[in-house]
């Protein structure tokens, strides 16, 4: 029962789907605030909208990357600011409009992990379907990955507590 494809589609709304693509795969906070849904502290599934805190985060990313600087950041922070969501948004936004990307996603426990990868999964789901590319594989799981064959990228979760390292035997472009 899951719609694979559009059809009777007017040259207009062809036109208008291919404006929204490229505006996604352009800026970040309009696919983001447009097509991003996340869970609500009451868990109610919802719109993704700033929070001071994570547009100040976000805003430090953007200088850095105008500046065409490296993004490596420690953030040493406060819980329930929500900087955790933006970046896994960022994340899901690179594996999907990105080439070559190679993400892993992970906390120190795997209870964590596995609630991390339901939020990537939740954001991929809700994109409409003229937005999001096919997956080639997908695990959900605390050990899972979400994986787009045709642009060679995707991500892996995994935790601090698992038996080998984090990204053993790859090599990450983000994380």
């Amino acid at each position: 029962g899951a719609p694979e494809s559009t059809q009777s589609l007017t040259d207009f709304d062809r036109a208008w789907m291919l404006n929204e693509q490229l505006l996604s795969m352009c800026d970040a906070a309009y696919a983001l605030t447009r097509y991003g849904f996340i869970k609500d502290e009451q868990n109610v599934i919802r719109r993704f909208e700033f929070r001071t805190p994570q547009r100040l985060f976000f805003d430090i990313i953007c200088d850095l990357e105008s500046l065409d600087s490296a993004i490596e950041i420690i953030c040493l922070k406060a819980r329930q600011l929500g900087c955790s969501t933006l970046i896994e948004l960022l994340i899901g936004l690179r594996i999907i409009f990105g080439y070559g990307v190679n993400a892993v996603i992970g906390s120190a426990d795997q209870t964590k992990t596995g609630l991390m990868s339901n939020m990537l999964f939740l954001f991929y789901d809700h994109l409409p379907i003229w937005l999001r590319p096919h997956w080639t594989r997908r695990v959900e799981s605390d050990r899972g990955m979400l994986v787009f064959g045709h642009s060679s990228s995707g991500v892996s979760f995994q935790h601090g507590a698992q038996a080998s390292g984090i990204a053993r035997g790859t090599t990450p472009t983000i994380y």
